[in-house]
């Protein structure tokens, strides 16, 4: 007996050792030295890492340094990089079943896959150089290190497959898909029209901030601030750029923050695992950042079946088969998914997917994406190697999706903009592009897409300010159409007041700017409508509303008591006549429309009670239905309640967060000031209770660089740069993005890693490590 324990517990400790083992030995290695087979690296590159992670590669060829940073990027955010490349390639399925298998067949429809490959086809040697370096790197980590994988790797029983140097396309033809309208909205509308009064409608459908979503994927909520002013108006005398794009917050983040030092370069700022290419930042000579133009890049086209002719559609020169593809997808625990994939003349026949949504009619989706000869890589590889403004504009024609708004300067003092991507002339723009277009005929066809030269674009302007937030960037008498989705200049307005309040900015003043959280709209409406509610609110109550500035402070309860009335007034006001499914939908806090809706006493009316209402007694049920949703939630004392609580960020891994009586511990959460029309934007997906508006969306990474030091930019990141939950950089940079902290590349390395090619012996085989 006394053998048989000792053998037990012998075995029960092996156990644990290689469970931690298995666990901590995929951490990556940090310090020391890797012998590296790949022939592909031809010299030692230093590969340092500060006490935050953030990683500064010096390298003496550009060549090494792709290669070193696809090898940290593997080190660091593998899973990520294989998620990304299973999304776009439609293949979630065979690690997830049943319940990705919606989005795996919309990219197999999409065929961004297939794009991808095509532009690594049709590379040029530059292009083709960086992407097969790369793929060298992250394929030198996963031979050095084949074992123990990431954590999820382990969880989901699977290995990742070899790097191909096309995948690192894929993340472009993601951004390109997710960052592209209005195609949904076009359906969304057609929706709202089968439902709502006629005379209702034109308020409605100057809808300007929104991008619906298409199957599968959810809203963009697409939304960043990016400005540049000139060095007249700087205390250095440079220009400063500041940039902070926003997308979805999850763990890990989207950007990895990078410094890449070569003989004849630096460069510097946000890169993205999978790509080789320094996205947003500086190279030494030129900044540059991004937010999304809300371009009209997409059109729905309604398509009619051939009569008596099997898979044929009509158009004008009679009827045409479709294409078709026929896409198997494997799923995890259940049988093969076969399904065809058919294309028009215009798009992927996108009903397909989801034949309710398109009210059982056939919608085909015209996409400048699906344009040949897109050649968006090979700007990346020009702007990263552009040495003035005048040659990163010169790159910026070759920007074709998705379209961006593209911010710049240069170390000689020049400031520019350019609204880079391709857009359709139309051959009729009558509806606006509101609504889906007949197929059928080509008077909605589109003949080609705006020059360069035709898309708004700003050089050296006279007050020497740049700013761009979404909003609506032509210029007075542009006469092109471009759209209109674009936001409203909300935010853009605010920023310019604070740059005229900075005669002489500093890097400082940029992170103030950039943290701002002072919410004009909801003020406003707070301002204009609490007179007319404060006899019917407890005296306490409309004495702090009063009082309130207007800022979304985390530890304040006014913003989440003026968030939780605005919701609760529209959704009385709209949901009964446009029903509560497509208010949810269409609401996306467009208090511009909700209060032209107000103008007219008749909308306030609840069509549900016998009484007639006007606005007033619908402003100051709104206020009441939203105390006692906020009681319910929070508690009786409306003191203890705070924004903070109700606008959390939960960042949530794919994996981690599922896992069973653990996930919930390892979902960093961090109560967040701002909303929806802060420049420190905190986009809010509301609770069914109308007390609770988690956030959602906003800057993952702020940047902003001085030219005058232009290898030193300041930078603040949500989240880390490990996507390993047990990697002390996980999460760490979080609370320093939370309470708006940065942080600067310059700091020490705290760990070295050398990666030396492995020398072969002579006579011998070269080995690996």
């Amino acid at each position: 007996m006394g053998r048989g324990l000792l053998a037990i517990a012998v075995l029960l400790v092996a156990a644990i050792g290689f469970g931690a083992w298995t666990v901590l030995g995929s951490l990556p290695k940090i310090s020391g030295e890797v012998r590296i087979a790949n022939p592909s690296l031809s010299a030692p590159v230093t590969v340092g890492r500060d006490g935050a992670g953030v990683v500064t590669i010096t390298a003496q060829s550009e060549h090494d340094a792709h290669f070193a940073l696809g090898f940290v990027h593997a080190q660091d955010r593998l899973f990520q990089m294989e998620l990304m490349r299973r999304l776009v390639t439609g293949r979630l399925s065979e690690l997830f079943g049943l319940r990705t298998l919606k989005t795996d067949k919309l990219m197999r429809l999409l065929g961004l896959a297939k794009q991808a490959e095509a532009q690594y086809e049709a590379a040029s040697p530059d292009l083709r150089a960086a992407l097969d370096a790369y793929a060298a790197g992250v394929n030198a980590y996963l031979d050095w290190h084949s074992f123990p994988l990431p954590p999820e790797f382990l969880l989901l029983q699977f290995e990742p497959e070899p790097w191909r140097p096309a995948d690192s396309l894929l993340w472009g033809r993601l951004m390109a898909w997710q960052l592209s309208g209005n195609g949904g909205q076009e359906i969304e509308n057609e929706r709202i029209r089968r439902v709502v009064n006629a005379d209702l409608l034109p308020l409605l459908l100057r809808e300007e901030s929104k991008q619906v979503s298409l199957p599968g994927l959810a809203p963009t909520r697409s939304a960043s601030n990016n400005w540049v002013i000139a060095g007249a108006r700087t205390a250095s005398g440079s220009p400063i750029l500041a940039n902070d794009p926003h997308l979805s917050l999850t763990a890990p983040e989207t950007w990895y923050m990078a410094r890449l030092s070569m003989p004849d370069d630096v460069r510097v700022g946000a890169t993205v695992p999978g790509i080789p290419f320094l996205v947003i930042g500086s190279n030494g000579h030129v900044a540059w950042g991004f937010s999304t133009t809300h371009s009209d890049t997409q059109d729905l086209f309604e398509e009619h079946l051939s009569h008596g002719l099997q898979d044929h559609y009509d158009t004008p020169s009679g009827p045409v088969p479709f294409e078709v593809r026929r896409e198997v997808i494997k799923v995890k625990g259940n049988a093969d998914v076969t399904f065809k994939a058919r294309w028009t003349r215009h798009g992927p026949l996108i009903s397909d997917l989801e034949p309710e949504r398109y009210l059982h009619r056939r919608f085909s989706l015209a996409w400048t994406g699906f344009l040949p000869s897109d050649r968006t890589p090979e700007a990346f590889v020009k702007m990263n190697h552009a040495r003035n403004a005048a040659e990163f504009k010169e790159a910026l024609r070759d920007f074709h999706t998705p379209q961006q708004n593209v911010v710049f300067a240069d170390t000689a003092g020049n400031i520019g903009f350019v609204a880079a991507g391709r857009v359709p002339v139309r051959q009729n723009i009558s509806n606006e592009s509101l609504f889906p277009a007949p197929g059928w005929i080509d008077d909605y066809a589109w003949t080609g897409t705006l020059s360069f030269d035709d898309l708004p674009q700003i050089e050296n302007p006279p007050d020497g300010t740049i700013i761009t937030a979404n909003n609506d960037i032509r210029p007075p008498r542009y006469f092109k159409f471009l759209g209109l989705s674009f936001d409203r200049s909300y935010r853009r307005d605010h920023i310019n007041s604070l740059l005229e309040q900075t005669p002489k900015a500093t890097l400082e003043d940029m992170q103030r700017i950039q943290l701002d959280d002072f919410s004009g709209p909801l003020f406003n409406f707070v301002k204009t409508n609490l007179p007319d509610v404060k006899p019917s609110v407890p005296i306490d109550i409309a004495a702090a509303m009063s009082g309130w500035n207007g800022h979304m402070v985390a530890n304040r309860p006014e913003p989440l008591i003026a968030t939780a009335w605005l919701y609760a007034t529209a959704r009385r006001i709209l949901a009964d006549e446009m029903g509560g499914e497509t208010f949810k939908n269409w609401w996306f806090w467009q208090v511009d429309i909700l209060k032209d809706v107000m103008s007219k006493e008749r909308w306030c009316d609840d069509r549900e009670t016998p009484t007639r209402e006007n606005c007033r007694d619908i402003l100051r049920a709104g206020f009441a239905e939203a105390l006692e949703a906020l009681r319910a939630r929070y508690g009786a004392d409306w003191r203890s309640w705070s924004w903070g609580s109700a606008h959390e960020v939960q960042f949530r891994h794919p994996v981690f967060a599922s896992l069973p009586y653990i996930g919930s511990y390892l979902v960093p959460k961090v109560a967040a000031p701002g909303d929806q029309f802060t420049i420190n934007r905190g986009g809010v997906s509301v609770g069914a209770d109308g007390a609770r508006f988690a956030d959602v969306h906003g800057p993952g990474m702020r940047l902003a660089v001085d030219l005058s030091r232009p290898g030193a930019p300041v930078f603040n990141l949500a989240g880390g740069q490990s996507g390993h939950p047990l990697s002390s950089h996980y999460s760490d940079l979080l609370p320093e993005w939370a309470t708006g902290m940065y942080r600067t590349f310059q700091n020490p390395a705290e760990d070295v890693l050398i990666l030396r090619p492995h020398q072969k012996k002579a006579g011998t085989e070269e080995a690996k490590p």
